[in-house]
């Protein structure tokens, strides 16, 4: 039956699974590059994420050791550098929570970073507190370290 067909069509049918091989493997190479493309846009927001987690960790760093020196000497020091610092530190804590807030549908919760974020997030919820005892000097100063040291890492 083949041989009655027209040279034409004969060419046509033996091209049909070529170009038909050559359409599913471009879906396939498609699909690769959107997912590498996907996989680089979540590196490049991971990373910001980091850029704004380490600057507030840096600004609770410096508070921390505030924190201990002001409670070390019973609040007879660092008062004034504790008070700028804590204002540092919620300016970052600012930025850190409109990124949080402008990305949270990039972020899933279900992954490793978005539940770190979200522990940290209850943590940070504390601070308010934190510092309120220690401003009443009614926190020993190794437990106001063990706090910024838990929320810190």
């Amino acid at each position: 039956m083949f041989n009655h067909l027209k040279l034409k069509i004969k060419l046509i049918a033996l091209l049909i699974p070529l170009l038909l091989g050559l359409l599913v493997y471009s879906i396939v190479l498609l699909g690769d590059r959107w997912h590498q493309q996907h996989d680089a846009a979540l590196v490049v927001e991971r990373m910001h994420l980091l850029k704004e987690a380490s600057s507030l960790v840096h600004e609770l760093q410096k508070e921390r050791g505030m924190t201990s020196g002001f409670l070390a000497s019973k609040g007879l020091k660092f008062g004034d550098a504790l008070k700028v610092q804590r204002e540092k530190s919620e300016n970052q804590l600012g930025q850190y929570m409109n990124y949080l807030e402008q990305h949270k549908t990039k972020m899933p919760a279900a992954d490793a970073i978005g539940r770190n974020v979200a522990t940290a997030q209850s943590r940070l919820d504390m601070l308010s507190s934190l510092r309120t005892q220690v401003d009443g000097q009614s926190i020993k100063p190794a437990e106001a370290i063990v706090f910024y040291s838990e929320l810190i890492k």
